[in-house]
């Protein structure tokens, strides 16, 4: 929880969303995804920092897609990071992730 608590010092000093990411050893299991980002939702809360000011970036799976579904249906808002190509990018826009982030190897 220390990226929710470095996080949270410092959103008075910054416009926009913080951001968080989930563990890629998770990342083709939905329910440890889903899990890992409640905790942090919590500890968010916790902190005393609203909902509309972070985002929990996904290293994007078919699992993350998923759960970003499910999160984002929750309130609970999502970045979808790793996103190597056009497909995986559709499927973030298509999971109601609020950002994406591709990544570009030319």
């Amino acid at each position: 929880m220390a990226a929710v608590t470095f996080c949270a010092r410092n959103v008075p000093y910054l416009s926009g969303r913080v951001l968080v990411q989930t563990s890629l050893r998770q990342v083709h299991d939905r329910d440890a995804i889903i899990k890992h980002c409640l905790t942090y939702a919590a500890g968010f809360e916790q902190a005393g920092v609203p909902r509309d000011r972070f985002a929990i970036k996904l290293p994007f799976s078919g699992s993350a897609v998923s759960a970003a579904l499910e999160l984002n249906a929750q309130g609970i808002r999502t970045l979808a990071t790793a996103a190597f190509s056009l497909e995986q990018a559709i499927a973030a826009s298509q999971s109601n992730c609020l950002f994406i982030s591709p990544y570009y190897n030319g």
